[in-house]
Formats: C-alpha cells, structure tokens, sequence
C-alpha cells in the first residue's frame, strides 16, 4: 500500500497496531474480591459489546461504566454488568478505575516497556514510571498509566528543521479539542522527543480483525460519531488533519476514540472563516486522498470528510476502496493519480449493498462524494 505523502519534514508514525496490548483494570477491595479484572483483547471486547447490543437491542453503548461494570456478553443498560475475574500479573491498567494512580513520569526517567512503531527518522515506545523502592509491578492498590514517548531524530544539518516541524506537530495537537492528552516535549541533540497519554490501539486493528469482513454496524456508528465529532471540533478551531486513516484513529478499551499524528496537519490563519479556507499542497496517505487534493488547485475541510467516509466504508463493508492509480506516461515514467471512475462504482456498491441500513447508506453517500460542494460537512454528517 502506498504510504503517506509528506509535505515539509516528515515525521514518525507509531504503530500501536503491532501489538495487541491486554488491559487489565484493578478492583476496588471488597468489589471483587481485590482480584485483577480484565480482557484478552480490547479488540475483540468491543466487537462483542456491540454484537450483543445489536442481538438485545439495547441502547447507546455505555462506554462511561467501568470495563469492571460491564459485561461483554449483553448491552442493555437495565442489566447488571460484572467483571470476569483474572489473575494478577498483566502490565497494561485502566488508570480512570478505583486506584491510587500514579503521575506522569519525567522524560528522563521514564521506564520503556516495549517499541510500538519506527520510521526513517526515530521511534515510538510505550512507557511508564520506573518503579520506586520496595513498589511491585501491577500491585492491587497502585495503578500505572501507561504513555507514549515519539522521538524524532535529524541529521545535524536537519536538526532544526525537524524540531521545528515536531513543535509545530505538538501545537496542533494540543489545540485539538479530545486529542490525546500531551505531557512534556523538549528538544534534544539531535532531534525532539514528545511524551503523550496513550490513546489505545489503532483501529486498523479493528478492522483487520473482521479478516474482511463488516465490523456490527453499532460500532460502526458509535465510532464514526465519534470521528466526525472530533473533526467537527477540528475545523472549528481551524485544523484540517490532512491524514485521516485507520492507522491514525486510536481505540481504547472503553470504545472511545480518539485521532493521532497531526505532522501533516494544517492551521488555517485566525482571520480566516473556517467555511473559507483554502489549504494548498499535495499531502496525505494516497489512498484517502481526497479528490479535490489530487488536483493542486486548493481544498477545504471537507478533504478530512472524504477520507474520514472511506475509513467508515471500510468498516461497514470490510472492503477497502481503490481510488489510487498508476499510469505511464508516453516517456514510460510513473505517474500517480486519482481513479474518477472508481467514484461511481464504489456509491453503486453502497447504494445496492443488502446489509448496509438506509441511515449508514445515507452518510457514505453524502461524505464519498467526488465535489466537495456537494459532501457533508463533519457538523452535517454527525
């Protein structure tokens, strides 16, 4: 698969899709017996949840309750949600449950757990707090939350050049309302490290999970609620994404989602009217491209809109969309592009598709549309 299109340095992206990691929540005393409580797969968790919703017909998921309140069997908030019990012993925790929780760490002394992901230019480790005098790892009474640490490194006459890019990154994020939360950042030597909550696992993982098939359309919905929420809040403080995929739509364990990688996000000027921004520049993953972006004559907020409804389709059909082309031109050089074409077969495919509901026909419809006049907005489309 083609990978991103960079515009400026690039940057790192982690892979938190390499590793499932399994959560384990620490009950309160006398609630469980003072037992880890868990599951052996967020992804498989959550798949089941909104199976047995749709099976039960219960309502909105309620990713508010505690996965210890919860039951992966049934949805339905009238029932009774309990916890199956677990051995003691699992790293990962959830740091919002009953628990003495321990802070952030400093940058320089964080305790590296495992590497998630590594690119050109650095790597993404998944960190916690080194482990004081006396304390055990995974005790009952003290929870670790875990975070991410990015570091991107430069060779020397490309060091400022990639701190400024990381800084600018940083920022960004930071002005995304339900982003993951930043921590600390610095420069150093030779690069630029930056510290974050981590946000969960990538919802390519999810997806790969199906082996083709449609995630249950209640968790398709739920999370593209989400998605458009977070890209609604986005526009409005002026920030087009520009990289809308799987691999940067995080997932935790209570099914919250939540965007990642803003390196080729833009920030539209503070004088400009959101519904007015032009933003210029071939970027992005060549497969969510939106088509307006091929063109090089300008786009708007609606090119998030367009990748963000092939991520949904993706989810709904277990089919992932082609719209990449390579041609040769008459001197036999490759030349890269957008497939027309492909834009009316793929909403004859939506429009004919038996299991798909009317609603979700609606919204694909409406967000993978070629004209950008035309698509919904993310305010519309939520």
């Amino acid at each position: 698969m083609p990978g991103p299109v960079p515009s400026g340095p690039p940057g790192i992206q982690p892979d938190q899709g390499l590793q499932k990691p399994h959560i384990t929540l620490t009950a309160k005393k006398g609630q469980f017996g003072q037992k880890s409580v868990g599951l052996s797969s967020p992804v498989t968790y959550l798949k089941n949840l909104f199976r047995a919703q749709e099976k039960e017909g219960g309502s909105s998921t309620p990713v508010d309750k505690p996965i210890g309140e919860r039951s992966a069997a049934v949805v339905d908030k009238a029932r009774t949600y309990t916890a199956l019990p677990r051995a003691k012993g699992a790293s990962d925790v959830s740091p919002e449950y009953q628990g003495n929780v321990k802070g952030a760490p400093d940058l320089n002394s964080v305790a590296k757990q495992r590497l998630l992901g590594e690119g050109s230019f650095g790597q993404v480790h998944l960190v916690t707090n080194p482990l004081e005098q006396g304390e055990v790892k995974d005790s009952p009474t003290v929870l670790q939350k875990q975070y991410v640490v990015k570091t991107q490194r430069a060779g020397k006459e490309e060091v400022e050049a990639r701190q400024s890019a990381a800084e600018k990154e940083v920022a960004i994020q930071k002005a995304v309302p339900g982003s993951v939360q930043i921590q600390q950042e610095r420069r150093i030597n030779n690069g630029h490290q930056v510290m974050m909550e981590y946000g969960g696992v990538e919802l390519e993982s999810l997806i790969k999970s199906g082996k083709g098939k449609a995630l249950p359309e209640a968790l398709v919905k739920d999370l593209s609620r989400q998605l458009l929420s977070q890209l609604s809040k986005s526009h409005e403080q002026g920030i087009l994404h520009r990289d809308i995929k799987p691999e940067n739509i995080l997932v935790n364990h209570k099914g919250q989602l939540t965007l990642a990688d803003f390196g080729l996000s833009l920030k539209a000027g503070n004088d400009v009217e959101p519904d007015k921004a032009v933003f210029k520049g071939v970027a992005g993953t060549p497969d969510y491209m939106a088509p307006e972006v091929w063109t090089k004559k300008g786009y708007s907020f609606n090119a998030d809109i367009w990748s963000a409804g092939l991520v949904l389709y993706q989810m709904a059909t277990g089919e992932k969309t082609d719209f990449f082309s390579t041609v040769y031109d008459s001197d036999g050089e490759v030349r890269q592009g957008f497939d027309s074409a492909e834009v009316g077969r793929v909403r004859k495919r939506i429009s004919r598709h038996k299991k798909l509901s009317p609603e979700l026909k609606e919204l694909l419809l409406g967000m993978i549309q070629s004209n950008p006049k035309k698509r919904l907005s993310a305010k519309e489309a939520i």
